[in-house]
């Protein structure tokens, strides 16, 4: 019984630790994919970016400064960048609780875009005790102290800075407007907190915003983050739904939300538990690789319509209303039953530092809650989605995990006999040896373990590359420390 047992867990577990390496390598290549066309057009700048920072690109192109786009011709570029519209406002909603050690810094990634049309920060807040509060002071006064005039708009009196309500606004060089400002909603009451927070920030929009940015406070953006959203808002398919992209003319259908993924990167003193919760990042890599266009929804950093929200499209109001709790889910059944298109590009990746200081006990708490996750849902096709999904999830963790396991543990006790002098076939040293050398089944699924994991490396040393193309230099050095 116990031989038939290892026989089909080992099997399996083989099977699936080489259809992840296939997978990791997969999504490298899709990444590779990504990189070399920016580095073909020679910036990472889309129309809607103007100046910001080098992103990395040694090219002609990068050096004289010229604004990077996926069009074919400087006419086209020209074009579109003359007209008022071109650039489109955009509404950033920043639902925020507490305060980590790489929040601030995550908000002035977020802060310092290069996209060219007007933005609107709106960071939300629970209540006033939240030490998000705080940060936001820090935020504007440091703000400030980055050369950036800064000032309080409709006569509010300057001891206002920096406070709950007070909307702050400056000028870009270029000349594009901003403005920020934290406000206060309060708990819910039928929904996720997240959820609440979010469609409050959507009702305090500027009437003259197309587009609303979903961001969370634990993302590290770059400088072309919303003029990609933007443009990938702006594109349909064509003939490979994966690849091939064109600004949006003559269209029949619209992307109905772009958002991108983060990958983790655990430092030097990092716990077990953040690469617990690394690994379980790293299988959702995967599906976020598909290239321009995808199926799966990210709520880290999402963009949309507000006329999704003011049309109530597909009943996307009345589901965040009623019980909502999965923002993302939610987002991706919508999509799903209703044939929208999901843009994920290469440029939307974020590296995410980890605390240094998570245990055991916060990982399975996070656990937990992604697993209740994938018990909600919207309707009965969606709750066999999620159900399946929890499924296979589930399955290929066990499975991998004990096969992983049973062969560690099969080596361990035949190399402690064999240190030993004794052995546990018949106590001969040879029998130790032969638990050790002879299992063709246990090394083949260290061999597949040890495979996977050079795969996953490679996704993530792509990841880097791409970052730094995207003007992040200090990813590389971040994924050159992970402990493997």
């Amino acid at each position: 019984m116990v031989g038939t047992l290892y026989l089909l867990v080992q099997t399996q577990a083989v099977v699936i630790l080489f259809g992840f390496f296939v997978a990791w390598h997969w999504a490298a290549l899709r990444r590779r994919d990504g990189r070399q066309r920016l580095e073909r057009l020679g910036t990472a700048r889309t129309v809607y970016c103007v100046g910001g920072q080098k992103p990395g690109l040694g090219t002609s192109r990068a050096r004289g400064g010229e604004v990077g786009s996926d069009l074919k011709s400087k006419g086209e570029r020209a074009e579109l960048q003359s007209k008022p519209d071109a650039a489109p406002r955009v509404h950033v909603v920043l639902p925020v609780k507490r305060r980590g050690a790489e929040t601030e810094r995550n908000w002035r990634t977020q802060l310092h875009t290069c996209y060219s049309g007007a933005v609107d920060y709106l960071f939300v807040v629970e209540s006033a005790a939240d030490d998000a509060v705080k940060g936001f002071y820090r935020l504007m006064k440091n703000l400030a102290g980055d050369g950036f005039v800064i000032r309080v708009e409709n006569g509010t009196s300057a001891t206002a800075f920096g406070k709950i309500g007070t909307r702050h606004s400056f000028s870009t060089p270029r000349g594009a407007q901003r403005t920020i400002r934290m406000v206060i909603v309060g708990s819910s009451k039928s929904n996720s907190q997240k959820i609440h927070s979010m469609l409050c920030g959507v009702r305090h929009a500027s009437e003259n915003a197309k587009y609303v940015l979903f961001m969370d406070d634990d993302i590290r953006a770059h400088a072309n983050t919303i003029g990609v959203s933007v443009r990938s808002m702006r594109m349909q398919e064509v003939e490979d739904p994966w690849v091939r992209v064109k600004v949006e003319t003559r269209h029949q259908k619209k992307t109905f939300l772009a958002n991108g993924f983060p990958f983790d990167l655990p430092s030097k003193t990092g716990t077990f538990a953040d690469y617990l919760t690394m690994v379980y990042h790293l299988v959702l890599l995967i599906a976020f690789s598909h290239g321009e266009f995808g199926k799966n929804v990210w709520g880290g950093c999402m963009m949309l319509e507000l006329d999704s929200f003011a049309k109530n499209k597909h009943g996307l109001v009345s589901k965040y209303e009623t019980g909502g709790y999965s923002d993302d889910l939610i987002l991706a059944a919508l999509c799903d039953e209703f044939g929208e298109g999901v843009a994920c590009p290469c440029e939307l990746v974020f590296p995410q530092r980890m605390s240094d200081n998570q245990s055991l006990k916060n990982w399975w708490n996070y656990l937990r809650r992604q697993l209740f996750v994938m018990d909600t849902y919207v309707s009965g096709r969606n709750k066999r989605i999620n159900h399946g999904m929890l499924f296979v999830l589930s399955y290929l963790s066990f499975v991998a995990t004990s096969g992983i396991t049973w062969s560690f543990g099969k080596v361990f006790v035949g190399a402690f006999s064999v240190v030993l002098g004794g052995g546990l076939e018949g106590g001969t040293y040879e029998g130790a040896m032969e638990v050790v050398t002879y299992d063709p089944l246990h090394l083949l699924t260290l061999f597949a373990f040890a495979s996977a994991l050079s795969a996953a490396k490679a996704m993530y040393k792509e990841l880097a590359v791409l970052c730094f193309r995207l003007g992040d230099a200090d990813v590389v050095n971040d994924v050159h420390e992970i402990n493997w």
